[in-house]
C-alpha cells in the first residue's frame, strides 16, 4: 500500500509540474499575443530504450515499439491567418503533449529463482507521459523567401513506465510467475536550436530545425526497492522538419536521441534483503511523425 501511495504522489507531483509550466507559458505570453495562433496535432512515434552494463555483452534491457502523442500549443511562427510574417522579430511559443503506448520489452530480473539469463526476460512496457515547455527566440529574415531562427526553451516532462513480463517458469516451485515494475520519472530540461525556413509559396513553408536538449535533472522512482535514482545528464541532439502545407495545416517529422550516464547506487529492499539498485547507462531514440491544425 505504501508503494502505491508513493507512485500516486509522484503522479500528482508530475501533473503539477507540467500544468505549472503550461500556466506560466500562458501568463508570459498573455501580455503580448499578437500573431499567436493555437494548434493541435496528432502523431505516432517509434521508440527505443536501451540499457547497457559494462561487464555484460549485449543489452541489459531493450525496448522498442510504437507510441501515440497528442500535442497542443500556441506560437507566432506563421504570423496571422490573414498574413504570413514578413519581417525579422521575436518568436514566442508554449507547447504541451500527452503520450501513451505499448512497446516490447526484453530485459532482466533480480530474482535468482527465475533462472532467466540477463537480457532474455520478455514482456511489454506500458508508457504514459506528459510534457510542457516555453520557447523564446528570434527570426532573422534574409529575403522574402528565406529566414533563420534561433530558439531557446525551458520545460518539464514526466512519464510512467509500467513493465509487465511474460510468465516465467520457476522450477524450484513448479509454477509460473510474472514480474512487474513501475517507474515514475520527472525531468526539467532546457533546449537550444537553430533553424531555417523556406517560403515556397504564399501559403506554404518548409522549416528545418536542429539543436540540443539537456536534462537539468532526472529523478526516477521504482517500486522495486522504493529508491530514488538520478541518471547522469548528457547533452542530446534533436532535429525536425516541418511542412506547412497551407496557413492552417502542417506535417512534422522529428527525431530525438537522448543519453543518460549510469546513476549512483542506492540501497533498497529485495525480498527481505538489502541490495544495491542503480540505473544503467541508457540511450533512448524517438522518431515521430505528426499532422497538425492551426485554429
Amino acid at each position: 500500500m505504501s508503494k502505491l501511495k508513493t507512485v500516486s504522489s509522484l503522479l500528482v507531483a508530475s501533473s503539477l509540474l507540467v500544468s505549472g509550466v503550461s500556466r506560466a507559458g500562458e501568463s508570459l505570453l498573455g501580455s503580448n499575443t499578437e500573431g499567436m495562433r493555437h494548434y493541435v496535432s496528432y502523431g505516432a512515434e517509434y521508440y527505443k530504450w536501451d540499457e547497457s552494463v559494462d561487464n555484460m555483452d549485449g543489452k541489459y534491457v531493450a525496448e522498442h515499439g510504437p507510441r501515440l502523442r497528442v500535442n497542443f500549443g500556441s506560437n507566432n511562427y506563421l504570423g496571422t491567418r490573414n498574413s504570413l510574417d514578413t519581417q525579422s522579430g521575436l518568436l514566442k511559443a508554449w507547447d504541451m503533449s500527452v503520450m501513451f503506448g505499448i512497446v516490447r520489452y526484453k530485459g532482466s530480473t533480480l530474482d535468482d529463482q527465475a533462472n532467466v539469463p540477463n537480457g532474455s526476460l520478455k514482456g511489454k512496457t506500458y508508457y504514459t507521459g506528459y510534457s510542457a515547455d516555453m520557447t523564446r527566440g528570434y527570426r532573422y529574415r534574409a529575403s522574402d523567401s528565406v529566414s533563420f531562427d534561433m530558439k531557446g526553451a525551458l520545460g518539464g516532462q514526466a512519464w510512467l513506465r509500467n513493465i509487465r513480463s511474460d510468465d516465467v517458469y520457476i522450477a524450484s516451485e513448479n509454477t509460473t510467475r510474472n514480474y512487474n515494475a513501475v517507474e515514475v520519472t520527472l525531468q526539467p530540461y532546457a533546449k537550444a536550436s537553430l533553424g531555417a525556413n523556406w517560403q515556397m509559396t504564399a501559403d506554404s513553408r518548409l522549416s528545418l530545425e536542429g539543436g540540443a536538449l539537456y536534462p537539468i535533472k532526472t529523478w526516477t522512482h521504482s517500486n522495486q526497492g522504493s529508491v530514488w535514482l538520478e541518471p547522469k545528464s548528457k547533452l542530446s541532439p534533436f532535429t525536425s522538419l516541418t511542412w506547412n502545407i497551407n496557413k492552417d495545416v502542417f506535417v512534422k517529422a522529428s527525431y530525438v536521441h537522448q543519453k543518460y550516464g549510469k546513476s549512483d547506487e542506492k540501497q533498497g529492499d529485495l525480498n527481505g534483503r538489502t541490495v544495491g539498485y542503480y540505473q544503467p547507462a541508457t540511450t533512448t531514440s524517438t522518431l515521430g511523425l505528426e499532422v497538425g491544425f492551426y485554429f
